[in-house]
């Protein structure tokens, strides 16, 4: 394929997802083509397109199409400096006769010590001038290139001193510095010391910029490109009117995708910008944890076509509903797309729909994406898929609340009395080995990977089917295998390089249930109260013989036994910031979606290994279990680990209380936001029940005499216990 055209070789790139001669292709197209731009709407482009046509065709999986956006972004960012050169040279004709920029009053040819430390001017002197002397060709070109002004009159000094530091080159008058980097800047120690070098620098005003050796030898004019970019976009920043005559151009449609406040879960959401990408969409991410006013100022100043709500916690629910009613109450029209694990069509309509006159569409997942966008920003199409959604979601809530009419409820008082039957009196309790906090830190990634239950890996990454037997599938087991030991690759580096840190606490106390509460004690006088944990119960109206039941029913009431629960909390995703920032850097969705991937399965992963550890060996009332993996992985074992915020227990704020018990945050380095999201997002956190009766169970609907007592038992107004538990509501509020 390396002997076609340059146009089929990048779409042969682009289609297999390959990047190793993307740069030199690119480059060929750019001297083929008038304009840069060309490029990208050119073979580019059509290249995409053949991608997104096999997408959408079924004969093209999701780790396929990422893939294939990396290649393209790679192109893009490779052109991207001829682009930015083009737009200044048509902003310099628009401003011909406009304002001439001020530049900031430099030090001109003043002394260097005007900029250095004075303790360490003599020596730094003396090793500037070796510096200059000894020169690498990189340093020697660049400088060639830099001096007296050649780039547009800006003057550059070289191996000039500033505090303790030597910037290779610097324009003083616009702070710019200009770094070049050997092979030894790779090496962790030095890769360390330019970070807090850079840092440094930047604290006093400057910019860096920095190129490798290669960068300049083998591309120089891009390199030069890139620094008079730099250069005059400090000139515009100083001077606010210079290039103010340019206006936008009109390109692809914009859509806006944010995972809303308080929650940090992002993978579905870069999924779908990659998938929307890849189909002609310019993507505006604003990334996680973002406010409604921040949402909205942002898609009124990118004028975009779409925005695209994301979140997984249930709390981000209520918080789009706010971002709906605040679009409605700014009188926007800007069509709206929902997705995220816990959002759903019928939540759509009965709660975000009614609230915003807009065009309001959930979306399943990201396939799905690409025809609804296209579809509400077309003007041909969006009044067709506006009146039918619209009618379609009326549709859904007349029949909702029909249903919620025809569903039978019991009362809180009936519900408790039909509480799951325990015979308490024979009951033998088995007494944890260690009370208390135990802190797990800097745990062995390479034993938790053992604990990888990988079906859910696939899942994210659209990929149906049961682990391992999918590696053998007719349709997706190819590319199913390449995933996996892409994964494996991913992990082996993790563990090789030390790239990631998993924390764990547990901690094990007496308890016992009063009414559907649970009191943990500080000791084995149980005179103590330390905290308090507030369970749910069903009320659903059940047949006869099947319970009503409440987390609380699975620890012995006070006064009929000596009885014991536990909590966790556990991550892997310690250290995983600085790795998202270099795959962003490289423009490496596809290593960026897996890492977090791998790190949800290995926090996944760490919650079963330490449920082990509590029933094998810290309360060790299971010492003799032996278990599989897989065994594992369909819980066969005795006790359960359910988690604040999922189907038993939905209500998250009692994962606080969870994290005040532990002394999680100051334990394992894990936060809660605002909305009682964790952070890292690969954490886990949950209760440990050991009864062997307990299990997991959906609380379903719950009605307001519930609603009343829950919130007694918290301390709470109605109103606010409404807020926390909206999703399991049998009324409308």
């Amino acid at each position: 394929w390396r002997k076609e055209s340059v146009e089929k070789r990048l779409e042969h790139a682009l289609v297999k997802g390959i990047v190793e001669f993307i740069d030199e292709d690119t480059e060929e197209a750019r001297q083929k083509y008038p304009k840069p731009l060309h490029v990208i709407e050119g073979p580019l482009m059509d290249g995409m397109n053949v991608v997104g046509d096999l997408f959408g065709s079924g004969k093209m999986f999701l780790p396929q199409v990422v893939k294939s956006a990396r290649v393209m972004k790679k192109a893009v960012a490779y052109l991207l400096p001829y682009l930015e050169a083009e737009k200044r040279q048509a902003r310099n004709v628009l401003d011909e006769n406009g304002p001439i920029p001020t530049f900031p009053k430099g030090e001109g040819d003043s002394p260097s010590f005007q900029t250095a430390d004075p303790k360490s001017y003599t020596k730094l002197k003396e090793f500037a001038s070796e510096l200059r002397k000894n020169e690498t060709e990189a340093e020697r070109i660049l400088w060639a290139n830099l001096r007296d002004g050649q780039i547009d009159g800006f003057k550059f000094r070289r191996q000039h001193i500033i505090g303790n530091y030597i910037a290779d080159f610097v324009c003083l008058p616009l702070k710019l510095i200009i770094e070049i980097d050997g092979s030894v800047h790779q090496l962790p120690d030095v890769k360390d010391n330019d970070e807090f070098r850079t840092e440094w620098l930047e604290s006093q005003g400057f910019r860096v910029i920095r190129f490798t050796n290669r960068e300049v030898v083998s591309q120089l004019d891009r390199t030069k490109l890139m620094i008079t970019n730099e250069l005059w976009q400090i000139v515009e920043e100083a001077s606010p009117t210079f290039g103010e005559t340019e206006r936008g151009q009109e390109g692809a449609s914009k859509i806006l995708l944010a995972t809303v406040k308080g929650d940090v879960h992002d993978i579905g959401k870069n999924i779908v910008g990659v998938v929307l990408a890849c189909n002609n969409f310019d993507i505006v991410d604003l990334g996680v944890m973002v406010p409604a006013e921040k949402i909205l100022d942002a898609a009124i100043e990118h004028k975009v076509d779409c925005i695209g709500l994301s979140g997984l916690i249930t709390p981000s629910l209520d918080e789009m509903v706010h971002v709906a009613k605040e679009m409605e109450r700014r009188g926007m029209q800007i069509p709206l797309l929902i997705g995220g694990a816990t959002t759903s069509r019928i939540h759509t309509a009965v709660k975000i729909d009614p609230v915003y006159s807009g065009s309001v569409v959930h979306v399943l997942d990201a396939s799905k994406s690409v025809p609804v966008a296209g579809e509400l920003i077309s003007k041909e199409t969006y009044k067709n898929i506006f009146s039918r959604t619209k009618d379609e979601y009326a549709k859904l809530r007349e029949d909702h609340a029909n249903r919620q009419v025809i569903k039978n409820y019991i009362s809180l008082k009936d519900a408790q009395k039909n509480k799951v039957k325990i015979d308490w009196s024979s009951k033998e309790f088995a007494k944890p080995h260690v009370l208390g906090n135990q802190v797990f830190n800097d745990y062995s990634i390479e034993e938790i990977s053992r604990y990888i239950d990988w079906t859910p890996f696939f899942s994210t990454w659209m990929l149906k089917g049961k682990f391992p037997r999918i590696l053998e599938d007719e349709v997706v087991g190819t590319e199913a295998k390449k995933l996996y030991e892409d994964a494996q690759k991913m992990i082996k580096q993790v563990i090789d390089k030390n790239l990631l840190y998993a924390n764990a606490v547990v901690g094990l106390y007496p308890a016992n249930a009063i009414g559907d509460d649970i009191e943990v004690y500080t000791d084995e006088s149980r005179t103590e109260v330390l905290k308090t944990f507030h369970m749910l119960r069903q009320q659903g109206k059940k047949g006869s013989g099947i319970p009503n039941i409440s987390l609380a029913d699975f620890v012995a009431p006070k006064g009929e036994g000596n009885d014991y629960m536990g909590g966790f909390a556990v991550t892997a995703g310690i250290g995983i910031e600085p790795l998202l920032e270099q795959y962003q850097k490289d423009h490496d969705d596809y290593n960026s979606i897996m890492i977090k991937a791998v790190a949800d399965r290995l926090a996944e992963a760490f919650a079963e290994l330490m449920h082990e550890k509590i029933r094998k060996e810290l309360w060790g009332y299971a010492a003799n279990e032996a278990f599989d993996n897989e065994a594992l992985i369909k819980e066969n074992y005795q006790g359960i680990r359910p988690a604040p915020g999922y189907p038993a227990c939905p209500e998250h704020t009692e994962k606080g209380i969870l994290f005040d018990l532990l002394e999680v945050e100051k334990n394992t380095g894990i936060s809660l936001t605002e909305s009682f999201a964790m952070y890292p997002a690969a954490s886990v956190s949950g209760f440990y029940f050991m009864h062997e009766e307990s299990k997991y169970f959906g609380l379903g609907k719950i009605e307001k005499d519930q609603v009343e007592d829950y919130a007694n038992r918290k301390g709470w107004t109605v109103e606010q216990a409404e807020k926390w538990l909206a999703p399991n509501l049998s009324y409308d509020v």
